[in-house]
């Protein structure tokens, strides 16, 4: 088998992986078959949604935990205060938005209810 007939078998490979079809060809290396790295496996859309809710419920949780520790945050703003000529002067204002631990504990347990529901799906 040439180099040339190996890259034109993964490349199909590689392309049928892109689309979710995989064909059920065989490799075959020094007279033996070989199965081929897709045989036997296919791309179930259920497990990425299994996988996205299971993410997503971790991303909630660990949000909901910062938002209990730190009960909102802040950031810096810049206000001009004069602009005269080749005169620039600035003021930097921190403002605090509060979260209330409401938030923070509906979205830890929004997470771990999402957590629970990929669980469910897997098994």
């Amino acid at each position: 088998m040439s180099r040339e007939d190996i890259s034109r078998q993964d490349r199909r490979l590689r392309t049928s992986e892109q689309t979710g079809e995989f064909a059920s060809s065989r490799i075959v290396v020094g007279g033996m078959q070989l199965p081929s790295r897709a045989e036997g496996h296919s791309l179930d859309r259920g497990e990425y949604q299994m996988k996205s809710i299971t993410l997503l419920g971790i991303l909630l949780a660990v949000l909901g935990i910062f938002a209990l520790v730190y009960q909102g945050f802040s950031y810096t703003r810049q206000e001009k205060v004069l602009d005269v000529g080749p005169i620039h002067a600035t003021r930097d204002d921190t403002e605090r938005v509060p979260l209330p631990p409401i938030v923070g504990g509906l979205a830890l347990l929004g997470g771990a209810a999402l957590l629970v529901i990929g669980a469910r799906q897997k098994a």
